[in-house]
């Protein structure tokens, strides 16, 4: 283990990483995402902050948080569990993870907050050729601009299903945005809005969009877990029973963990009650896994599913299908 030929240095802080290595030395700084230290056995270091779990400085840093417009002279208590910030005045905050600490710097600095963009895109092919010409396209990603007290998501997937000589034509597509405004470590409100399209279910759309209160027990770069409930609007259009609208109780669950060093599970779902159409329940997502390939590429099997306790005319309650593709992440 890493830990073992760095934890006997005898410098003054430490560094505590989300795979339990922890590394002795001085900090320099924290500048753009990356932490630098000095070491005796190494020399200068540069850690990417993403996977760092906590901080133990001997000195003050002038340290900036996530948020604030100027750095303020600070001391890190950290331990493997925890972050404890203790400003000049002596008031202490504790966090679970070091996500809080934007810059770190020895001297006063001139600092901005940072804003992050990132996402991914998944492909999926499948075509057949003889008897019939059948053909499969799906396309799905999403992309966020963040920093750490507001979080914008933008979700879509696009399907295409084509028998040349057959009778069946298909054409799917949903798209969601959400934005999310954080106040502590782990409470933060939700606004959400969804709309789907299927051009040949029973059930041609259906667009949403609510307010929710969330709570965010974890969010590190190996796991997550966010709920969010609140109240959401859902209009509805079906090609039989015309159009319908509902006022509805939500509760929305995002996870991800990683089972090993290169595999991360996730799950994206909402469950919601119809208010007005007594036990019409909705409940619809995805999960899957991932296995990382490169720093970029990635190979995914993912099920999406849609369920609803009372459907259309002739519609069976659950709607189902599993996805095997290739992703690009940045």
């Amino acid at each position: 283990m890493l830990s073992s030929m760095l934890t006997g240095a005898g410098w003054a802080d430490t560094v505590w990483l989300e795979n339990g290595d922890m590394i002795s030395g001085e900090v320099i700084g924290l500048d753009a995402g990356i932490l630098k230290l000095n070491t005796v056995y190494a020399g200068e270091l540069s850690v990417n902050w993403r996977h760092v779990r906590s901080v133990k400085t001997d000195n003050p840093l002038w340290i900036n948080l996530i948020g604030e417009n100027q750095a303020q002279l600070r001391e890190l208590r950290g331990s493997s569990d925890n972050l404890v910030i203790v400003d000049e005045d002596g008031y202490e905050r504790k966090f679970s993870a070091a996500w809080p600490v934007a810059s770190m710097a020895q001297s006063e600095p001139t600092l901005e907050d940072k804003w992050e963009f990132g996402g991914n895109v998944n492909v999926n092919l499948n075509s057949k050729s003889g008897n019939d010409i059948e053909s499969r396209y799906r396309m799905n990603g999403q992309m966020h601009l963040n920093d750490q007290w507001n979080k914008n998501r933008l979700k879509w997937s696009v399907d295409v299903e084509r028998k040349d000589e057959g009778v069946w034509k298909k054409d799917v597509w949903d798209v969601q945005y959400d934005y999310s405004r954080y106040f502590t470590e782990h409470w933060f409100v939700n606004v959400s809005s969804k709309e789907r399209y299927h051009s040949r279910e029973n059930l041609r759309s259906r667009a949403n969009i609510g307010g929710f209160v969330g709570y965010r027990v974890r969010e590190t770069s190996t796991e997550a877990l966010l709920n969010s409930v609140g109240l959401t609007q859902i209009w509805e259009t079906y090609e039989r029973e015309g159009k319908k609208q509902n006022l509805a109780i939500g509760w929305k669950l995002f996870h991800r963990r990683y089972l090993m060093s290169d595999l991360e599970y996730y799950v994206d779902s909402g469950l919601y009650y119809r208010i007005q159409s007594q036990n019409q329940w909705i409940w619809d997502g995805e999960h899957g896994v991932r296995y990382k390939v490169t720093d970029n590429l990635s190979l995914n099997v993912t099920q999406k599913f849609d369920f609803d306790s009372l459907p259309g005319e002739n519609e069976k309650t659950l709607d189902s299908q599993v996805k095997f593709g290739v992703g690009y992440n940045w």
